[in-house]
């Protein structure tokens, strides 16, 4: 699923939100300096002024496009912005002043402090809500991994107006080269892992990534059945080609200075992916209060039959292959990972893609219940409020599994793993073929919405509280 690219006011509502308190405390800093220990609030007047000044300033962010880049400001251009955008500010608010004759009531030298106050704060503030967003982004890796299909004349300058224009939004990691043999070299420190698209299918099978830019020239043929192939894997394609397509899931729009035709299994706006995940922390936050209450029940019973830990955990694979600790009530003997493979020969799924059984005799008694209501899937709301999960997605698989995708098969992660899913509610335990898990998952993905994934939600408690189990 891709998401595409916010144009709206929405988009830096952070920095708004930052720049309107930073003007309220240079404001009561100004006023402080002039007038002594009180707040200017108290009196009616400045009260009046303070209410004002918040919707001149907003009607100047609007109108002058002030978070126009802003995350690729650099320390320079970032205090022009400031200065530019505080100096229309205090002309508007001595407009207004003036036309209403009540300039005479404010201290000249208290405006004053307050422009030079607000451009001191409001620059400090922004310098350093940047630098958290980097180190934020840093820390997480929350940012789009991208391999550059190009040739060798041009990879550089890509890379570098990438680097330029999307600030963290986008990552290149890898390097196809189509026009020489340079697998195994590097440009700007990147590794060069394919000579051709048809060459890139064996690196996107076995590494992150989630988005392909295609930028070659002219005299290059573009092979369409290699792009279909990305395509079907799930994973987002841009195409620097003015090849236009049909259909709601191509998009033109810019990726990194270029004009793109952009093509994935669902294009989703910033709206709906925001209402997504208000859905999942609400869901998130709810889950993880049942869970905490919960814990205190069902652990002493676990505790009992199967001495061990409370909790399962194991890791995962996720969104476009990246890899996250899932969390469980313990419902199997702490030996039922070791003993699996003896197992494997009753698995009901044939193919062995994924492991399924009935009778399962690694799991306890108590183990079985806890299944039959799908208890243990609970803490998994933990890892939806942290963002590795959501309500409503995809099975993840285990790494075992996930080493055995085909590289159609990764098309179910395009999107984020979720607790429970259209599998699940279509009546799973029917379900025998891996195929038809992925089918399942790939018509979620395709025709996504909040009202679908309010649908899934509602079956899914009328499940558990029958008892059908998931």
């Amino acid at each position: 699923m891709y998401e595409k690219a916010r144009k709206d006011w929405t988009k830096h509502i952070d920095f708004l939100i930052l720049d309107l308190i930073t003007m309220q405390i240079a404001y009561v800093l100004a006023y402080m300096t002039r007038h002594g220990w009180n707040l200017p609030y108290w009196q009616a007047d400045y009260r009046e002024i303070a209410i004002v000044m918040t919707l001149l300033d907003l009607c100047v962010m609007f109108m002058n496009r002030s978070y126009s880049g802003v995350l690729r400001r650099g320390l320079y251009r970032e205090f022009k912005a400031t200065v530019k955008h505080l100096s229309i500010f205090m002309a508007t608010v001595l407009a207004y002043l003036f036309l209403r004759k009540t300039s005479d009531i404010f201290s000249r030298e208290a405006l004053v402090l307050l422009w030079v106050y607000s451009i001191v704060l409001s620059y400090l503030v922004r310098i350093g809500w940047k630098d958290h967003i980097r180190r934020y982004l840093d820390k997480r890796k929350v940012y789009r991994s991208v391999l550059l299909v190009t040739s060798s004349g041009w990879a550089s300058e890509i890379v570098e107006n990438i680097r330029q224009q999307c600030y963290r939004d986008y990552l290149v990691t890898a390097l196809t080269i189509v026009d020489q043999d340079m697998v195994g070299q590097e440009i700007l420190g990147l590794p060069i892992v394919a000579g051709s698209i048809d060459g890139s299918i064996d690196y996107l099978q076995s590494h992150v990534i989630d988005e392909v830019f295609i930028n070659l020239p002219a005299e290059i043929t573009l092979p369409e059945h290699c792009i279909d192939e990305i395509h079907d894997a799930g994973i987002t394609v841009h195409i620097n080609l003015l090849k236009l397509g049909e259909g709601e899931n191509k998009v033109i729009e810019k990726f990194g200075g270029y004009t793109v035709l952009t093509t994935s299994l669902r294009v989703v706006n910033s709206r709906q992916a925001f209402l997504k995940r208000v859905l999942d922390i609400a869901g998130g936050v709810v889950g993880c209060i049942l869970t905490l209450l919960m814990t205190i029940v069902i652990g002493p019973i676990i505790k009992i039959q199967s001495p061990g830990p409370i909790f399962f955990h194991q890791t995962r694979v996720g969104k476009n292959g990246r890899s996250f600790e899932i969390w469980k009530f313990r419902s199997m003997y702490p030996d039922a990972e070791a003993r699996k493979q003896e197992l494997m020969k009753q698995n009901n799924i044939p193919d062995g893609m994924m492991f399924k059984m009935k009778d399962d005799p690694r799991i306890f008694p108590f183990g079985h219940v806890i299944r039959k209501y799908s208890l243990d899937e609970f803490p998994q709301f933990y890892n939806v409020l942290i963002g590795d999960m959501s309500l409503v997605g995809t099975r993840p698989p285990t790494v075992d599994e996930f080493k055995k995708y085909k590289l159609h098969h990764r098309s179910r992660l395009s999107v984020k793993p979720g607790i429970t899913g259209l599998w699940q509610v279509s009546g799973r335990n029917a379900v025998d073929q891996f195929e038809d898990v992925v089918r399942l998952d790939n018509e979620y993905i395709n025709s996504w919405t909040i009202g679908k994934d309010l649908k899934i939600i509602l079956k899914t408690v009328k499940i558990v509280v029958v008892g059908d189990g998931m």
